[in-house]
């Protein structure tokens, strides 16, 4: 799929666009991300590093390493998660759907690690599924 989206922090302050390939739309239900983003699961669109460009604010995100692998950037004024790399899947560039302008242009396609999903959580019905991560 391809597309151009845009989105940014809470504040405003922060602002990136998505231009080109979109790789996936993933909710995961592992425990790092609910604890890094206070919900029962966390939805993403993973996108190749390139096609994401910070365009106003790159000065205002400040890093958090969540694991060894793992690192979320999120805006220093309102707190707002901008986007995640993960050394796990090199090359990419994962972003939370809250961000982003405009959500009815996607859904999610893929839940991963369901072993640790809530047990009160219904999957997206037309989701694949995987007990962990994307192989």
């Amino acid at each position: 799929m391809e597309g151009h989206f845009s989105g940014g922090c809470h504040c405003g302050k922060v602002i990136f666009e998505i231009d080109g390939k979109i790789l996936n739309v993933v909710n995961c239900h592992c425990s790092i991300c609910r604890k890094a983003n206070g919900g029962a699961f966390s939805s993403y669109l993973v996108v190749p590093d390139e096609a994401f460009v910070v365009v106003k604010g790159q000065e205002l995100l400040t890093c958090y390493t969540m694991t060894e692998k793992a690192e979320k950037r999120f805006c220093k004024i309102c707190g707002a998660p901008v986007f995640n790399r993960n050394k796990l899947y090199s090359g990419v560039t994962v972003v939370p759907l809250g961000c982003l302008d405009d959500l009815t242009k996607i859904s999610p396609k893929v839940d991963i690690y369901c072993a640790d999903m809530l047990p009160w959580v219904t999957p997206w019905p037309e989701s694949k599924r995987y007990e962990t991560g994307l192989q």
